[in-house]
């Protein structure tokens, strides 16, 4: 009796890691992609349009006549201290999640595109040195969070939305800056790498097939917000169909 439970319980074992073996979590890093230095920025300037990672397109638009951009850029810049549009590349932590190099900063709305719908779980998000210097002391085009007396009710935040076959599927907020609360010492401006769930609940990944990203600031003048719409993100992960064997990509336990 214990053998036949003994190869009961070996069976289900084997069963489950075939099942699991082609669905593993892929997550992207971003330090594998190439970039031509240390301390440096990859925003589009080469016309490429964007840069895609195990299956995941994430698009950038260059424009050759201002030098402006938007979108995504693959960055591996580490000031943490400069404010300024000139620092615009650099992640508030100065490096991406557990101190690895490469990480992607986002500058307006933006998306990313899947190459097949797959289950999602999250990513890390932060605030780039630029857009937490803004905030924290203003700027010639944008106020001080919280005013003078730190009493004023500002606010930040990135709006993730998940989509299937053009379908809205999910929503979560999540606060870059948060000003709101009647006690002022509760009061923060994001600087450092902090997880995100995309499906709001700690416990399902959600099913999609692309997902956007947009913004929603209380400082807003006449053209818009005045607060710089950026971020940052490391470690995009999901259930993918890319085998484990053979491929040079992460994986981390889940």
């Amino acid at each position: 009796m214990e053998r036949k439970i003994l190869a009961l319980l070996a069976l289900i074992a084997t069963s489950f890691t075939f099942a699991q073996f082609p669905h593993t979590r892929v997550y992207s890093t971003f330090d594998n992609l190439p970039l031509t230095q240390s301390d440096t920025f990859n925003n589009g300037a080469d016309r490429s349009g964007g840069f895609t990672h195990y299956g995941r397109t994430f698009p950038n638009t260059y424009d050759t006549t201002w030098g402006s951009w938007s979108g995504w850029a693959l960055s591996n810049r580490i000031d943490a201290t400069t404010a300024g549009y000139e620092n615009q590349f650099s992640a508030k932590p100065g490096h991406g999640v557990s101190y690895t190099a490469n990480y992607v900063v986002a500058s307006g709305n933006t998306f990313i595109k899947l190459d097949s719908a797959v289950y999602i779980s999250g990513a890390y998000f932060t605030n780039t040195t630029y857009a937490y210097y803004d905030m924290k002391n203003g700027s010639g085009f944008s106020k001080q969070f919280g005013g003078v007396s730190g009493n004023d009710a500002d606010y930040f935040k990135l709006i993730i939305k998940g989509f299937l076959s053009g379908s809205e599927v999910s929503s979560v907020d999540f606060y870059l800056a948060d000003f709101r609360n009647a006690d002022n010492s509760k009061d923060y401006i994001i600087d450092d790498w902090t997880f995100v769930d995309f499906n709001n609940d700690g416990y399902n990944d959600v099913l999609v097939d692309s997902i956007s990203f947009s913004y929603e600031s209380s400082d807003v003048g006449q053209f818009g917000m005045n607060t710089p719409a950026y971020f940052g993100m490391d470690d995009f992960n999901s259930i993918s169909d890319f085998y484990a064997d053979g491929l040079d990509f992460p994986t981390l336990p889940e």
